[in-house]
């Protein structure tokens, strides 16, 4: 828990509610569309926008919501894939809070006294939240209903149990509208003071169809239609005056036309053996791919040799790698650190399979969700907007530049300074 805290001083009594909305591969061109929507001129009228946000690297949906949360660069918040790298088993997604290594958001308002909310945003599972729904991506087997027990709050379970229905999917808009009805509900019934929730929709259309806003036109008007009902519902309960919606993309995403096989290259080579569901068994080299980029993990060889071989398969296959970063450089450049010994970028229009398979380079088609994807470096492509919608005082003092602006940002909107 922060320091030096725990009371909320006398100005919290007039402070305005804040709820955050990250809508999933959200860019800043996407706004053309939801600014022309007749239910959000009244939203979009008294907004503050920051476009083309700097992400960080990967640009994958875990890191960059965690760094959001925290304000912090991937290696000092620990969250630096969506999946934590393991041998021999399918790798476990990081959705839980405790594998965040600092202070985040809700921590700093809870320090304070204030009721925070959270529906299906990434990494809280089990985060001292009062009313918490916690993202599972997506949840396996019957036993689905004790998985969202385990890392929902008491009241967050009650109001989960409200609103799932029997078929729901858990991906794309079933999931979003669980995410929506819980929201709504929370909102009216216990109205706490900072709530973030999460859409995955529009993410999940851009893999499918590319990175174009006009081919995504469907998703990007049902966000619209959603941000309104939050809208409406902020301004019935607590009038236009007393609250600040917060509308934030993640990271965008590029376009892809072919995969390449990795994993079956350096499997030929005998640098890693696999198991029969593709998970790797035993390496010397390994690529813990991210779609269009990969924390390179070493064992039983020497830098050099393992350096030289990345350059070696870079070659062979011309066009499929991209830039290789050493862990010094990408520490250095981007904040990113861990086990890993090499971050290489993925070559343009390649995505990097993540199991062995043949053949080695395939050609992508709409609908298989590699069309367009995530997890490149950060200054390459389209990127988010962070638009803050309501009066904010002295908000031409406030930048917003990166996402790790964000969090701070977030707090000030409570009154927070940090």
């Amino acid at each position: 828990m922060p320091k030096g805290e725990g009371k909320a001083p006398p100005f919290f009594k007039n402070m305005k509610k804040v709820v955050v909305v990250s809508v999933d591969s959200l860019v800043t061109e996407d706004l053309e569309y939801l600014m022309k929507m007749p239910h959000l001129q009244n939203a979009f009228a008294s907004s503050h926008v920051f476009r083309d946000i700097l992400c960080v690297y990967p640009t994958l949906t875990y890191p960059c919501h965690a760094t959001i949360l925290t304000g912090k660069l991937p290696g000092e918040h620990g969250i630096i894939h969506n999946e934590e790298f393991c041998v021999g088993n399918t790798m476990r997604w990081l959705g839980k809070a405790s594998d965040i290594k600092v202070d985040t958001i809700f921590d700093i308002a809870s320090s304070f006294g204030l009721k925070t909310a959270s529906i299906s945003w990434p990494v809280t599972c089990g985060a001292k939240v009062d009313y918490l729904i916690g993202e599972i991506w997506p949840p396996a087997g019957n036993d689905w209903m004790k998985k969202y027990e385990a890392v929902n709050s008491i009241e967050g379970h009650k109001i989960f149990k409200r609103h799932i229905w029997d078929g729901c999917s858990f991906m794309n808009r079933d999931i979003d509208k669980l995410t929506m009805d819980a929201s709504l509900d929370i909102l009216e019934t216990y109205r706490p003071d900072l709530m973030l929730l999460h859409l995955a929709e529009l993410d999940c259309s851009r893999h499918n169809n590319g990175v174009d806003p006009e081919k995504n036109k469907s998703a990007i008007s049902h966000v619209g239609e959603e941000l309104a009902l939050i809208w409406d519902k902020l301004t019935t309960i607590f009038g236009k005056e007393n609250f600040n919606l917060v509308i934030l993309g993640d990271h965008g995403q590029l376009d892809r036309d072919h995969s390449f096989s990795i994993h079956k290259v350096l499997e030929d080579k005998g640098l890693c053996t696999f198991n029969e569901n593709g998970d790797v068994v035993d390496y010397k080299v390994y690529f813990h791919s991210t779609g269009l980029s990969a924390l390179v993990y070493i064992k039983g060889i020497g830098e050099e040799e393992a350096f030289d071989i990345i350059n070696e398969i870079k070659k062979e296959y011309p066009g499929q790698l991209g830039e290789i970063f050493r862990k010094e450089e990408a520490r250095g450049q981007y904040g990113l650190y861990g086990d890993f010994q090499f971050v290489v970028e993925a070559g343009e229009g390649t995505y990097l399979e993540k199991k062995p398979s043949l053949p080695l380079i395939k050609s992508i088609t709409p609908g298989t969700f590699m069309k367009a994807s995530h997890g490149h470096l950060p200054q390459k492509g389209m990127k988010p907007p962070f638009v803050v919608c309501g009066q904010v005082e002295n908000n031409e003092e406030k930048k917003v530049s990166s996402l790790v602006d964000e969090a701070s940002y977030i707090l000030s909107l409570l009154g927070i300074d940090r």
